[in-house]
């Protein structure tokens, strides 16, 4: 006797759409809530397919037709190795089954991914709903619903995988959820950055510094001088560095290499808070290529 395969589940809400091999793939959920890709859709998701394609939007190719479907439920703890090895941003999420499962991302990986969904290109614009007038015209409006895509070993051994964002009510935008999933990352990998000696870090606090044109942390001197300047900042940071050099010659105080490494070089502040879509997407495209390790898939 033949065993007969599952039959793939019906997609009835989409999140996105991709292309395998040119036939398309529906990433959404089905009837019941659950996130699932399939090529199977209902006639509601398919006319919102329909509507996408006549508006000219372009659906992106993935390597695989087999997609790993995941919603997102919270954010877990940050793993910081050692060195210039990569760091892993662990997500909380439901699985295609409704179980709760934790996701380990690389952060090169995920800075990538997120990079891939603000594209314009990869949001997609979901018909929400109809105004409806007298004479049976209406006007259609739109809800933008961001999908995180990626691929890394340490989920499903490199499968392609969709990361899921759902909206409280149907016919919403989930770029709230979206933007503030970002934020939590980007602050997730700021946190581990300004952990590390100034030698060992990569960049993004500098980076994140320049997008919310943040100051430098520099004490009680905030208060006399203008510190978002990067020269007066050198000049009083060698300043107090050199009056604890002194103070560790002269045997006055204990003073350590480190101490003096930091003052010396003060880390800059930042408020990721503040930024706006345009301005996160552009943190996160310099901060990608400040990872030391990229996927050549997200």
């Amino acid at each position: 006797m033949v065993k007969q395969s599952a039959p793939s589940p019906q997609i009835s809400r989409l999140s996105l759409v991709v292309k395998y091999s040119r036939s398309p793939i529906f990433i959404g959920w089905d009837k019941n809530g659950s996130v699932a890709a399939s090529s199977n859709a209902t006639q509601e998701a398919i006319d919102d397919f329909q509507s996408a394609k006549q508006s000219g939007a372009s659906f992106p190719n993935i390597s695989s037709d087999r997609i790993f479907c995941f919603e997102y439920s919270s954010m877990g703890k940050a793993i910081d190795y050692p060195a210039t090895k990569e760091d892993v941003i662990t997500v909380n999420a439901r699985n295609e089954a409704g179980e709760v499962v934790s996701l380990n991302i690389g952060e090169g990986t995920i800075l990538k991914a997120i990079e891939w969904s603000l594209d314009p290109d990869h949001v997609w614009n979901s018909v929400a709903e109809t105004s409806s007038r007298d004479d049976g015209s209406g006007v259609s409006s739109t809800a933008q619903l961001y999908t995180l895509i990626f691929q890394d070993n340490r989920t499903q051994s490199g499968a392609v995988c969709a990361l899921l964002f759902k909206p409280l009510r149907k016919g919403d935008s989930n770029e709230n959820d979206f933007i503030k999933f970002t934020k939590a990352v980007v602050k997730q990998l700021l946190i581990i950055d300004e952990s590390q000696p100034s030698e060992g870090r990569k960049g993004y606090i500098s980076v994140a510094a320049r997008a919310s044109k943040g100051g430098y942390k520099t004490g009680l001197a905030d208060i006399f001088f203008d510190t978002t300047d990067a020269a007066t900042v050198t000049a009083l940071s060698n300043a107090k560095a050199g009056g604890l050099k002194l103070l560790q010659v002269l045997g006055i105080a204990e003073v350590s290499d480190e101490l003096i490494s930091e003052v010396r070089d003060p880390l800059p502040s930042y408020n990721v808070n503040s930024l706006d879509l345009k301005g996160l997407s552009d943190l996160i495209s310099a901060m990608k290529e400040l990872a030391p390790y990229r996927n050549s898939r997200s």
